[in-house]
């Protein structure tokens, strides 16, 4: 029933508001005796579905992770990564007595929330600085240059005035041994 009454529904639109209510009913009845019966559940159900996926066979994981790691298959555990100087170096960094002070300052939960707070207390400044300087340029590039300046502002005081502020001298001590980190990893 909820059927007939859509499909009255749509040829009503099609035919226009000119049709008579005989005629849109006389083309649902044509549409309902040309179209074919929906199959029924039961052979739907009996068709033969496809397998979704297959078990794995099982494999040597230590086998495999250094075939991975494009290694010969030896007797060693799999985890000789750590014998890799990169690795070496980023353990030698992080158990560095100044980087882990610094990194316990950051995570204490007065620090964390001074921080998060000021930090919106800057974005909304910088926000309502750039709505006062954005009408005050002329051209493309005053406003260019204008975006560009406080862009550089506001990466400035974000990345060294606030968190040198609310965590101290160990915060910039913290980016000096980040910087000599990342010379030595990279180069």
């Amino acid at each position: 029933m909820k059927v007939f009454l859509f499909l009255l529904l749509v040829f009503a639109a099609i035919i226009g508001p000119n049709a008579s209510f005989a005629q849109t009913i006389d083309q649902v009845k044509k549409f309902k005796s040309t179209t074919p019966p929906p199959a029924p559940v039961d052979a739907v159900k009996s068709s033969p579905q496809p397998a979704v996926s297959t078990p794995a066979p099982a494999v040597n994981e230590a086998a495999e992770i250094n075939r991975l790691l494009n290694k010969p298959e030896t007797n060693e555990q799999p985890f000789n990564f750590l014998l890799n100087p990169m690795v070496q170096k980023i353990a030698k960094f992080l158990s560095d007595k100044k980087v882990v002070a610094a990194l316990n300052t950051f995570s204490q939960k007065e620090n964390m929330t001074k921080m998060l707070k000021s930090q919106l207390v800057l974005m909304l400044a910088m926000i309502m600085l750039r709505a006062w300087m954005s009408p005050k340029t002329k051209t493309f590039m005053a406003g260019f240059v204008a975006n560009l300046w406080l862009t550089a502002l506001y990466l400035f005081v974000s990345l060294l005035v606030l968190p040198n502020f609310i965590y101290g001298p160990g915060y910039l001590e913290f980016v000096k041994a980040a910087y000599a980190f990342s010379k030595e990893f990279t180069g």
